[in-house]
């Protein structure tokens, strides 16, 4: 087997969702034991194209849950409207995520970086 080339890297993309007083942003700056993300995450361009995941971030102290659902749409997001993305993942989601959604449907803020492997 060939070993990985350290030099490789993906480009991960999220998008993160909070409500409109950035309350999971705060939690997570201020240290909070007890905090919880919800993202949508792809790699490798510019945009998420019809396949990507959701993912919800849970921590409590030390422990750490991450669930991740593939999600596969037949839209192009690009130009989406967010209330559209909305509307399509509270369709597609389990409940329980979909709750998740409802307390926190903004996309906030949009993070792109490199990750070498």
């Amino acid at each position: 087997m060939k070993p990985k080339d350290t030099d490789e890297e993906s480009t991960v993309n999220s998008i993160y969702f909070d409500d409109l007083s950035m309350a999971s942003c705060r939690a997570n700056y201020d240290g909070y034991s007890i905090r919880t993300k919800l993202r949508i995450r792809w790699y490798d361009s510019e945009f998420p194209v019809k396949t990507f995941y959701f993912e919800i971030k849970r921590r409590n102290g030390q422990m750490i849950r991450k669930d991740r659902m593939s999600v596969d749409i037949k839209e192009d997001l690009k130009d989406m409207p967010y209330e559209r993305l909305l509307f399509l993942l509270g369709r597609i989601l389990p409940h329980e995520y979909v709750e998740s959604i409802m307390l926190r449907p903004n996309p906030i803020v949009l993070i792109e970086y490199k990750r070498k492997h």
